[in-house]
């Protein structure tokens, strides 16, 4: 997860031969994926019934040589390897994800993948689906985040106490993303100072 890469991140040391040829360095990409989230959502997948068929169809246009030999062993690379990902991703509406293209290094590897079905859970949507038994005694998981909304009653506070105030007074929040939006609603704007005028972003 991602507290795995972060620690790795922290302990692992890299010098001037670890470069990349844009002139970043290897620590600069580790950061970048620590920062990332892990919880992305998938697009469902289910491989169709003739997916073999389909597979050596591509794959005998691709690479005719290939056909005929056990796929474990040949080695892709190039601009073969990304040929091949390419026409299978048109011929099955299956797209590879960027972290996985670099374990993809054979025929089999490219086959494998798009024989395997996605459900299009992520891991804590997985969590969240959890059957009763299946996860720790001490592991709550929250369905969906508590978002602070300045209008709905459950941020008026007992008797209106909080006047729909944040924590954070002349602080907004900003919803980035169309997902994001479509889940959580409109972010809201608060003026810096008193009286913390607020005003909805646009839906």
């Amino acid at each position: 997860g991602v507290s795995y890469v972060k620690n790795f991140v922290k302990k692992k040391e890299y010098y001037d031969a670890d470069r990349i040829r844009d002139g970043s360095s290897a620590q600069a990409s580790l950061d970048s994926l620590a920062a990332r989230g892990f919880c992305r959502p998938r697009k469902p997948y289910e491989p169709p019934a003739d997916i073999e068929d389909r597979l050596r169809k591509v794959i005998g246009r691709v690479m005719p040589e290939a056909l005929d030999k056990k796929w474990s062993e040949v080695k892709l690379s190039g601009t073969k390897k990304v040929t091949l990902i390419a026409e299978c991703a048109k011929e099955l509406s299956h797209a590879v994800p960027n972290p996985e293209l670099k374990e993809l290094r054979s025929v089999e590897h490219v086959a494998k993948f798009f024989r395997t079905r996605v459900d299009g859970i992520s891991p804590y949507e997985r969590l969240v689906h959890a059957k009763p038994g299946e996860l720790p005694d001490n592991l709550h998981v929250i369905p969906e985040g508590i978002r602070f909304k300045p209008f709905d009653p459950e941020s008026q506070g007992p008797d209106g106490l909080f006047r729909g105030l944040t924590a954070y007074p002349g602080h907004g929040t900003k919803v980035v993303g169309l997902r994001s939006r479509k889940k959580y609603g409109p972010g809201f704007h608060m003026d810096a100072e008193w009286p913390y005028e607020i005003t909805l972003g646009k839906v």
